[in-house]
């Protein structure tokens, strides 16, 4: 927000489109760069919860429980989640009285130059950067010993960020007309107040991710920056507001500050309830996961039905097409059987010449060696007269 002041005053007095185009090219390179890039976490897989290690490490399934109102009803009763919305608003107005005013107080009340101002703001957005990272390696730092110690240290810094503020705003009253002999003391304490002021900013993001579910996370998250944003316009209507009562808008900047005081008492508080809203938010990520499991295996049984039975319908139909097609076929016409001819080997060993002549379907065998010839073609004797004939021999 400050760099966007900057730009805005050092290209608005050429044309007041060059700060919007300035800030819109690096805006959509770096959306670019996450689209084609960046990879999409899978939701609940760094959770610490027993049953959803079990569902995203151990077995591969991914966390996909749905959305219901016990989850909404579970958002909205936990303590910890309205004592961190409400670093958002209220607590956030002093903000936009900040970014809002900032510069016309350096320049009119403080007597300092455009560049000069712009020099100060720059300096207050990079102490306030070096904040925010400063702040997030503490939280975490801290966040090991025991979770409750991130509400602690962020309650205080939401405390802290409103001297050095206060102080700024009151530099005629306490400390004098701005000159070179106090310059020194004078961006050392912006120094100060910007480092200050965003270090406790990463605790409550923090904080909101560790108490709700991961299908809340993203409302909860939208929820607190709409109502930052909100925050911010709602400062300068609160200042114009009370200016004309309190008699200076300066008295009014520090009247401001002292939300940072009363909402950063509040965050101090979830040091009582931070650490059960995270122990329920487990044991509701591990419920979730154990549905989301039984509803992963009702699926794939569900699936491993429909496909045996998709099969056996296909093997059924399949069988009955060939049926049809064998009752369509014409009666083929069989060809009747052939008989074998005796071996001429048979005769030599046995004696008995075996001739067959076919006469219809009938066979006649002779003696060949009884009567010295081949019997003619007849009828087949009896054996009778097979016996007859072998008598008379």
């Amino acid at each position: 927000v400050f760099v966007g002041q900057c730009i805005a005053t050092l290209m608005g007095s050429a044309d007041w489109r060059w700060p919007f185009l300035v800030i819109a090219i690096p805006s959509a390179a770096a959306s670019f760069a996450i689209w084609f890039c960046a990879e999409e976490p899978v939701r609940g897989g760094q959770e610490q919860g027993v049953e959803t290690l079990s569902l995203c490490q151990q077995k591969g399934y991914q966390y996909m429980p749905g959305l219901s109102v016990r989850h909404l009803r579970a958002v909205m009763q936990s303590r910890t989640n309205a004592l961190v919305i409400l670093q958002a608003f209220p607590g956030n107005i002093p903000w936009g009285v900040i970014i809002v005013y900032i510069h016309d107080f350096l320049v009119q009340d403080l007597g300092l130059s455009r560049h000069s101002a712009l020099g100060s703001i720059a300096t207050l957005a990079s102490s306030a950067f070096v904040g925010v990272l400063t702040g997030g390696f503490v939280g975490e730092t801290i966040c090991g010993g025991s979770s409750r110690r991130i509400a602690l240290f962020g309650g205080i810094c939401n405390i802290a960020r409103a001297v050095p503020f206060f102080m700024l705003f009151g530099w005629k009253h306490i400390i004098g007309p701005l000159n070179p002999s106090t310059e020194t003391s004078f961006f050392f304490l912006l120094i100060i107040g910007g480092f200050v002021a965003t270090m406790g900013s990463p605790c409550t993001g923090a904080m909101l991710l560790n108490v709700n579910l991961p299908e809340t996370r993203g409302s909860i998250m939208a929820m607190y920056s709409v109502l930052d944003d909100l925050s911010k316009g709602v400062g300068t209507l609160f200042v114009s507001m009370i200016v004309r009562l309190v008699g200076g808008r300066a008295v009014a900047y520090q009247i401001s500050l002292l939300l940072w005081v009363l909402t950063g008492a509040a965050l101090l508080y979830a040091w009582h309830t931070y650490e059960e809203d995270e122990q329920l938010m487990r044991r509701q990520l591990d419920e979730a996961a154990m549905e989301s499991m039984v509803l992963v295996s009702k699926n794939r049984a569900n699936q491993a039905v429909r496909d045996r039975a998709k099969a056996a319908g296909e093997a059924h139909f399949a069988q009955k097409n060939l049926g049809a097609r064998r009752e369509q076929l014409p009666t083929v016409q069989r060809p009747p059987p052939r008989h074998p001819s005796v071996s001429t080997a048979s005769q030599a060993r046995g004696g008995l010449g075996v001739g067959t002549s076919h006469a219809g379907s009938a066979s006649v065998y002779g003696a060949g060696a009884i009567a010295g010839r081949t019997p003619s073609a007849g009828p087949t004797p009896s054996p009778a007269v097979w016996a007859g004939a072998g008598a008379s021999a």
